[in-house]
């Protein structure tokens, strides 16, 4: 550990935590049946943090340097402007108070215990150990150790885990697949499975914990499994942090090969959409079962997911409460989802993510263009303003100065997207789309973002903004955080252009004309 805190609790002795080598917090106490440790990784405490702040059950965050008003001072601005001082560091003294958790070993007693009970070698202990803390830590570890340029913004790679388990022995990813679908140990359960991974109101941490719980049962004990794949049998040894598999390969050779949960959890995810994993009838009694009053009754891995998923539900009810009395009337059913779009909606201004842009030829480049425009007249028709979604269909509009072959009727290779393209506009839209093939200009958000770039290097935080030949408005729509606050003035020669840039930008103020008719000062 490095460092933590405990407390004792009546009758119970000391109860306690302390951080995980660096990758988490590790929690120690005591219960009825004796001394008992868990863990929490970093991952999972970030995931219940936000469910805190979205909720507004967290402290309110400290303003932002980049938020403050241009001609106004914040209560620190004392503690900005303080004058810099080298301070010399002070040796820490090495206190334990009488709650603290030492790092001496022989706060760890109950690891050896545990080894001890189990008759584990030091190398199986080891083994275990690095399964678990890979299973535990493993995208954390991965991300803090690698090597960072400080001079570029970092993003954490997210490990992609269908790709983990496609490149698995596929062997031993048989294996898997039988455990998950033919072991004892999984096959009563199959419709919970299935519900455990379908569910919208429960996140991995407790999905994966589920789909262990089940399989090792309530004492968290280890357990053995066995099956047959088409060479021999497969005996799987099932422990808290990982499931270690032995099985005949195709050469007849026996091999060993260890998943941890959250890969077998990706490989059940899989096998829980084929048709043949779960009868109907299994199906009918398991609803049966999920309608009982008495859950006490319950098998108790079944009570706590139930109570997992209406505990966030209830969190979702409450916050979009929370939205409608901020000006939003929505209509919600049971389990948080808008069920009308009655809302009085809220204006937003679209902005591009570099990461989702996406690139194409001329053909995709055209199917852009139309699935904005057909989204234009459905959003029109409606007499409404766009949502997110819609915004990102429209911002991929594209323009007609690269694809003069749309409007080219001798082109054989264009006779279907001219045909389509003549009757999607009318007379009028066709011909000034028509038009803008010879004078229309466009710049990338990505060119567009780095010029944005430079006015924020050169001192610009906010003010208005003027474009005065927007386009579809890529200027706006690449703005940095700094310069999002600043009042959008934009204009465009075209009714169509004026349409989709207001979907787009809905609070700035966009005119149809020439900029030499404008009055802006």
């Amino acid at each position: 550990g490095q460092g933590g805190a405990g407390w004792p609790v009546d009758g119970l002795g000391l109860h306690g935590y302390d951080t995980f080598h660096g990758n988490g917090l590790r929690f120690q106490w005591r219960d009825e049946d004796g001394e008992v440790e868990g863990y929490v990784s970093w991952k999972d405490i970030e995931k219940e943090l936000g469910v805190l702040i979205l909720t507004g059950e967290y402290q309110p965050e400290t303003p932002r340097i980049d938020e403050l008003a241009m001609d106004g001072l914040r209560e620190d601005d004392k503690v900005i402007d303080a004058e810099y001082k080298e301070v010399e560091p002070e040796e820490a003294e090495s206190e334990i108070d009488d709650y603290a958790i030492p790092d001496e070993p022989e706060s760890y007693a109950s690891n050896r215990d545990y080894v001890s009970a189990k008759g584990m070698s030091p190398q199986e202990a080891a083994d275990e150990d690095r399964m678990v803390t890979q299973a535990e830590y493993g995208a954390e570890i991965e991300a803090e150790t690698t090597e960072k340029d400080p001079s570029e913004l970092q993003y954490i790679t997210p490990i992609d885990y269908a790709k983990r388990i496609a490149e698995l022995d596929e062997d031993l990813r048989d294996a898997a697949e039988i455990l998950v679908t033919d072991c004892s140990c999984y096959t009563p359960f199959r419709a919970f499975l299935m519900d455990v991974v379908q569910s919208d109101f429960a996140f991995m941490p407790n999905k994966l914990d589920l789909i262990r719980d089940i399989a090792l049962g309530t004492d968290n004990a280890e357990r053995k499994a066995y099956s047959n794949n088409k060479y021999g049998l497969v005996e799987y040894s099932i422990r808290s942090g990982y499931v270690k598999i032995s099985y005949k390969n195709r050469n007849g050779v026996r091999k060993e090969g260890a998943l941890d949960w959250r890969e077998l959890y990706e490989i059940l995810s899989y096998m829980v959409k084929q048709p043949f994993y779960c009868g109907e009838d299994q199906k009918r009694y398991y609803q049966e079962t999920k309608q009982k009053a008495d859950r006490d009754k319950m098998n108790p891995v079944y009570k706590r997911f139930f109570d997992i998923e209406d505990s966030v539900k209830a969190n979702r009810l409450e916050t979009r409460e929370r939205a409608t009395a901020n000006g939003w009337e929505t209509k919600i059913d049971e389990n948080g989802h808008v069920i009308s779009d009655d809302a009085v909606q809220k204006k937003y201004n679209f902005h591009y993510n570099l990461w989702e842009m996406e690139k194409g030829g001329a053909k995709t480049r055209y199917q852009w263009n139309m699935d904005a425009i057909r989204t234009l007249k459905q959003i029109e028709s409606e007499n409404r303003l766009a949502t997110p979604e819609e915004q990102k269909v429209l911002s991929k509009f594209v323009g007609w100065g690269g694809l003069s072959q749309a409007f080219d009727e001798e082109n054989a290779g264009w006779s279907k997207e001219y045909a389509e393209l003549k009757d999607l506009l009318s007379d009028e839209e066709y011909s000034a789309a028509r038009a803008t093939v010879n004078n229309a200009f466009y710049t990338s958000p990505e060119i567009a973002m780095c010029m944005n770039s430079a006015l924020v290097q050169f001192g610009f935080r906010g003010g208005n903004v003027l474009e005065p030949s927007m386009g579809i408005g890529n200027f706006f729509g690449s703005m940095p955080a700094p310069m999002q606050r600043s009042k959008l003035y934009g204009v465009s020669l075209t009714a169509f252009q004026e349409e989709l840039t207001k979907q787009l930008y809905q609070n700035a103020n966009i005119s149809i004309t020439g900029f030499e008719n404008t009055t802006y000062r």
